[in-house]
């Protein structure tokens, strides 16, 4: 079961008991709840790895680089959303301080938690913003291929309009066939050069219209996908390494916190051994003075009867 910060704030340890003053807390259970924490940190430590390496592989199967691996961190989604206040929990009811700063910290967290979830918008918006340019390209594409088609089309259309104008030339020449011969097959090499010439100009054109719109298209694409990519990858080192930072603060500052709990342990248990000792010494010197004044007691009795009997 994944621990929560509300678990970590509303925990309460076991009061030992024979303490005097109602301070400390137990030992064994202040060390299993940090042992829970540890756990639960290192459990995000390998789901953020996992979503890393998923990452990763989606660049990967994208045609993009491969980033730069981030440093290990507990990052992914929610990292580090449950350690900031454990090491407070362990003396929320000796320091109400400690309570307030596990709440700051908690609130800080919560804060990074939400930048990363930004971060990882973003990156699915550079993902759909990819896509949405990827459909451009294979529109421009389709648009050359048309361009393509639309010469052939033209150079079919100037060579059906050569082949006419030769045959009216040919029926305008009949009258004196030898005569024209001559002129008609000039005409006719001359129509076809000129519509030739003019199918592929008009190719030629759409030809480069289309290779520069896709190139423009491409080039476009390509620079905003890597400024977005860029862009997605630096805010979320930036928060990983953010993140990384303060569940090291924050796991230091449990650790000191355990030690200073320890050593106050210490201090009372010897404090407590010591007032025992003295209990036990004034146990004995008081049974003594009171064994050594019963027995003086019933000494002075002895002897007060002894001589009041001649009296008698």
């Amino acid at each position: 079961m994944a621990l929560t910060p509300e678990d970590v704030v509303k925990k309460e340890f076991t009061k030992p008991r024979g303490f005097g003053g109602g301070k400390g807390y137990d030992e064994i259970q202040v060390d299993d709840f940090l042992d829970e924490i540890v756990v639960e940190l290192r459990r995000l430590n390998s789901e953020n790895e996992q979503l890393s390496t998923q990452l990763e592989d989606c660049r990967r199967s994208k045609g993009l680089a491969a980033p730069v691996a981030a440093q290990q961190s507990p990052a992914d989604a929610d990292v580090t959303a449950e350690v900031p206040v454990a090491a407070a929990a362990t003396t929320a009811d000796a320091d109400p301080a400690i309570a307030k700063k596990a709440n700051e910290y908690e609130q800080q967290l919560k804060k990074l938690q939400d930048e990363l979830a930004g971060a990882k918008d973003e990156l699915a918006k550079t993902q759909a913003r990819k896509q949405e340019l990827d459909q451009q390209i294979a529109s421009s594409q389709q648009d050359l291929h048309a361009a393509q088609q639309e010469v052939e089309r033209t150079k079919r259309a100037a060579t059906e309009h050569e082949a006419e104008s030769a045959k009216q030339a040919v029926a305008s020449s009949s009258v004196a066939p030898e005569a024209g011969a001559a002129t008609v097959i000039a005409l006719a090499q001359k129509l076809h050069d000129q519509h030739v010439a003019e199918g592929q100009a008009a190719r030629d054109q759409l030809f480069k219209e289309g290779e520069d719109k896709h190139a423009s298209l491409l080039a476009e694409g390509t620079q905003k996908r890597d400024e977005l990519v860029s862009q997605g990858e630096a805010t979320r080192d930036q928060l990983v390494r953010e993140a990384t930072e303060k569940s090291d603060a924050l796991v230091q500052d449990a650790q000191q916190k355990k030690s200073a709990i320890l050593t106050e342990l210490e201090n009372e248990k010897a404090r407590l051994s010591g007032d025992i000792e003295e209990l036990k010494s004034f146990e004995s010197n008081y049974r003594k003075q009171l064994k050594d004044y019963i027995t003086g007691q019933l000494e002075q009795l002895e002897n007060t009867g002894v001589e009041q009997q001649p009296a008698s």
